[in-house]
């Protein structure tokens, strides 16, 4: 790749400006300027995401919706529209939660959420206000009925493997269940973003790094076999690594069986590990000079951009070094070795441990064996299968911060300090609460719940609770989680009063 990245983009210069470094954009004319690096910081949040066969359904010519349907970025100032009415939300995660519980409180009479795989936050919401709130799973929008103000739900399956909805097994002769929902006033989609990338026009081959593991480099006698080799090994090599690995016994272990791993293991998911091939922490690997500033896997956003950014820096200024390929090659052989032995980690690497986890789950609600441990997330077992999951995650975000050498410090891939260890404590109670809300309650939410586990990582200072419950207090307040005394004393020591 050329020494300099190059940007080519839409201008009119000023004419005092040096052409090579400022130039000022619009739509009338075009320039090339060259700089030294160039960094995609434009956000993941960029484009919406809108499920194209919901919307043509929705906007048939034949049979249209005659409701208001948009995505959630623009329907937020449009809830007290449909006070008293009914509306139906696409996608169960942070959006669809918020909608949710804004439309309760703006007096929308029900809200129906429709979910894809039922791992969304509003699916593991155990109760909602008042109780307007009815979460739907395994169910897609197959068409609009009653003449554009209805729409009639269709029985689907999330196939975890492809992350699509499938026909569900059905015996003979049976039909898929359906279920009309009526008069509805409103479809908002909840369903996320692209990043946008349109005003990068970067050239980079990335079709000499792996996007799967084969699973083989789990077995113990791997790297004497394996030293020295190619990246394709020759069948007579291969069949000298004897498949020994196996997962260590677990509280599923019984349920599940010992369960041979996948032939190829994943290395890019959407949670625990992301190795993006072709890319390491966001920069181009042909290209270093091409970064791309984003989130990952720690489920801190603005957390893990600030430390990103930091990491670029110190590249670019020549203070850190980028690994070889050979190297990232050992830290994510290293990476599946660990998740492999983690049952949450293992669930998204190893397609096969997936696919029989979600066929137990499946077993389990057909069953209606509510009683299962598995549904009772303060179950111990439970417990340990999160935490255990949040720190894999939480340790390799403290190695990037040392890396980076960011200014806070959370330890490093081999142990967290006491800060990594008081935030991954929160973030295991923070998981937690959304299933402690009380199911016969009328108001409380997940904004209610107990705040005496959170705490400043620097000072040890306590979160201070609402002063209210979140339903009862205005959005319009500046200072929600104050009482008026507290602020009374707040103004008597700052002298205002």
């Amino acid at each position: 790749a050329d020494s300099n990245a190059d940007s080519t983009a839409d201008s009119n210069a000023d004419s005092n400006a040096d052409s090579n470094t400022d130039a000022t954009f619009n739509s009338e004319s075009r320039s090339t300027a060259k700089f030294d690096f160039c960094i995609w910081a434009a956000g993941e949040n960029g484009c919406a995401k809108i499920p194209r066969t919901i919307h043509s359904t929705l906007t048939s010519p034949q049979n249209p919706f005659h409701g208001f349907h948009a995505h959630s970025s623009q329907a937020a100032g449009r809830l007290a529209d449909f006070t008293n009415k009914r509306i139906l939300l696409i996608g169960d995660g942070l959006s669809a939660e918020d909608l949710a519980l804004q439309a309760v409180k703006l007096g929308v009479s029900k809200v129906f959420v429709l979910a894809r795989s039922g791992n969304g936050v509003c699916s593991e919401t155990s109760a909602w206000p008042k109780k307007k709130v009815r979460v739907i799973d395994s169910m897609v929008i197959k068409e609009v009925i009653h003449n554009g103000t209805g729409l009639r739900l269709v029985e689907k399956w999330f196939d975890p493997l492809n992350g699509l909805m499938v026909d569900p097994k059905l015996d003979d002769g049976d039909e898929p269940n359906t279920y009309d929902l009526v008069d509805i006033s409103a479809v908002i989609y909840c369903t996320g973003y692209h990043p946008n990338l349109d005003m990068i026009d970067a050239s980079t081959d990335n079709t000499d790094y792996y996007r799967t593991l084969d699973s083989k480099v789990l077995n113990s006698n791997y790297n004497k076999h394996h030293d020295g080799c190619d990246d394709e090994c020759d069948n007579e090599c291969d069949n000298e690594c004897e498949n020994d690995w196996k997962m260590e016994p677990h509280a599923l272990t019984e349920d599940l069986g010992e369960v041979a791993p996948c032939k190829q293991l994943q290395v890019y998911c959407e949670e625990y590990i992301s190795f993006e091939p072709g890319y390491y922490r966001g920069i181009t690997l042909n290209n270093p000079n091409i970064m791309y500033l984003q989130e990952e896997t720690a489920n801190f956003p603005l957390f893990e951009i600030d430390v990103r950014a930091w990491y670029m820096v110190a590249v670019i200024l020549g203070e850190v070094s980028l690994p070889s390929k050979e190297d990232i090659n050992e830290q994510m052989i290293a990476a599946v070795k660990e998740g492999m032995q983690i049952h949450y980690v293992r669930s998204y690497i190893d397609r096969n441990y997936q696919n029989l986890c979600y066929e137990f789950e499946c077993k389990v609600e057909e069953e209606m064996d509510n009683d299962h441990w598995t549904n009772n997330p303060d179950d111990p077992r439970m417990t340990h299968f999160t935490k255990e999951g949040i720190e894999f995650t939480m340790r390799r975000f403290a190695q990037e911060m040392k890396d980076a050498n960011y200014p806070v410090q959370f330890g490093s891939l081999d142990g967290l300090n006491e800060k990594g260890k008081l935030l991954s404590q929160m973030v295991l109670v923070n998981d937690l609460q959304r299933t402690k809300i009380a199911k016969k309650t009328t108001w409380e939410t997940f904004r209610d719940i107990d705040p005496t586990g959170f705490a400043s990582i620097h000072t040890g200072t306590l979160a201070v609770p609402l002063k209210a419950r979140w339903m009862d207090i205005d959005d319009a307040d500046p200072n929600p989680h104050l009482t008026e005394e507290f602020v009374r004393q707040l103004d008597l020591q700052q002298g205002r009063e």
